[in-house]
């Protein structure tokens, strides 16, 4: 909770708390530590409230993890070693920071097989393909036609896409990536 605290008022604290512990605190002292203990106490709550509302806002927009931080940021953020983006410069993308399944254009196929587990597998107008063909997608291929099994999951802008000549080749594009491609090691 003190974390949340300025520098400053994390060694007042630690000193008005020493002073307590050693019957030396005045009951001005004791009023500005019951202030200080106030103040993280609010300043965690409003974290609280900060951190369930964003939770909300992923979930519903299905915002997934590499959207946010890149691979490198989120090994960093999950071993302890720095808060995420630390050093990262403001009004200028790295590398680092771009994923490569970066995608350009409105949403043509959304497939979720799995109704408890994850967010839908996407693919999006003019997308290039990531290292790993989803597994929503791999599971669509049982050998029959894959294009027919990727249908009932296009989305209105979808269908209407795939129906063009430029939308057939992307399809045609996609089919063969999902069959050649290789699954995301478990």
């Amino acid at each position: 909770m003190l974390k949340f605290l300025t520098t400053e008022s994390q060694e007042r604290f630690k000193f008005l708390q020493s002073r307590l512990a050693s019957f030396e605190i005045s009951e001005v002292e004791q009023h500005e530590l019951n202030g200080l203990v106030t103040t993280a106490q609010k300043l965690s709550l409003e974290r609280d409230t900060v951190l369930l509302r964003i939770k909300a806002e992923v979930a519903q927009y299905h915002i997934g993890a590499l959207e946010v931080f890149s691979a490198t940021e989120l090994r960093k953020i999950t071993a302890g070693d720095t808060p995420p983006l630390a050093g990262a410069k403001k009004g200028k993308k790295s590398k680092a920071t771009t994923p490569s399944t970066k995608k350009t254009g409105a949403v043509l196929i959304q497939v979720k097989l799995n109704k408890g587990a994850g967010a839908p597998s996407k693919y999006s107008k003019g997308q290039k393909f990531p290292a790993y063909v989803p597994k929503n997608f791999k599971l669509l291929d049982n050998g029959a036609d894959l294009a027919t099994n990727l249908a009932p999951y296009f989305t209105a802008d979808g269908k209407g896409y795939f129906a063009t000549s430029e939308g057939q080749a992307e399809l045609a594009a996609l089919v063969n990536y999902i069959r050649t491609g290789r699954l995301a090691p478990a």
